[in-house]
């Protein structure tokens, strides 16, 4: 994958074997109908990329989703609604997501800030695995495995095992 330049905005996925490039910003804009979209948390992982998105529209609403897309071509697999800000993600070998976000359902202002770690369900949902304002986001990480994630929470070490629906 290539970012470039860091100021324009633009995310571009590269397939190194026909040179062919896929702007993910700009698929997206066409494929959700939205106005502006943040991308971060990027993760590419055999032939999956997977990353975090912040979505406005015309009308101020937003929405924060993680998605998860085939490399190289940039096909879109899944995207799961992330309930806000991601601060943390990963993805397996076989495509299997989780990620870590603040949770939506306390004060954005508060100190220190509740957060969530989660997963995707068989089903596609999203599943809490783990919420507090002990979590350290900057510990989340896939294991030496890649069968699960792991983080710490009031500095004990958490993990839990990778599931969810089977990706092509």
């Amino acid at each position: 994958m290539l970012e470039r330049p860091p100021l324009s905005g633009r995310h571009v996925l590269c397939d190194r074997r026909t040179g062919r490039e896929h702007e993910l910003s700009r698929k997206l804009g066409r494929e959700q109908g939205r106005d502006d979209v943040t991308q971060g948390n990027f993760r590419l992982v055999g032939h999956y990329l997977a990353y975090s998105e912040n979505r406005s529209g015309p009308r101020l609403e937003t929405e924060d989703v993680v998605v998860l897309r085939r490399s190289p071509s940039a096909r879109l697999i899944t995207q799961v609604d992330a309930a806000d800000e991601v601060s943390g993600l990963a993805v397996s070998k076989v495509g299997q997501l989780a990620w870590i976000n603040r949770d939506p359902t306390t004060d954005p202002f508060a100190d220190p800030v509740t957060l969530q770690v989660k997963r995707v369900a068989d089903d596609g949902t999203p599943v809490i695995l783990d919420s507090g304002t002990n979590i350290d986001p900057d510990s989340f990480r896939l294991s030496k495995t890649g069968r699960s994630v792991v983080w710490t929470h009031s500095g004990a070490s958490r993990s839990a095992r990778l599931e969810g629906p089977k990706v092509p």
